[in-house]
């Protein structure tokens, strides 16, 4: 999965992606508590939420796809898409 597919799946359910995600590229404040984050850390994608200034639930994948699979899975089940 990519950035683009992510944004195009939450348009199409009328839903803004950066009221849930942020990607930690630069682009966006990366410090935006209670929300997750996707960020690329050398080698390695991080996925988590921050929450009062402190990462939970991180979890790490070697591809930007796998850590957007893994998000995509968390937010379909939070919003029910």
């Amino acid at each position: 999965m990519t950035k683009t597919e992510l944004y195009e799946i939450f348009t199409a359910k009328g839903l803004d992606i950066n009221e849930n995600v942020c990607f930690n590229d630069n682009t966006n404040d990366n410090t935006k508590d209670d929300i997750f984050h996707v960020k690329k850390n050398y080698y390695i994608w991080e996925v988590f939420y921050l929450e009062r200034g402190k990462e939970n639930d991180l979890k790490k994948f070697n591809t930007e796809s796998d850590a957007l699979e893994y998000l995509y899975d968390i937010l379909k089940k939070i919003y029910k898409l």
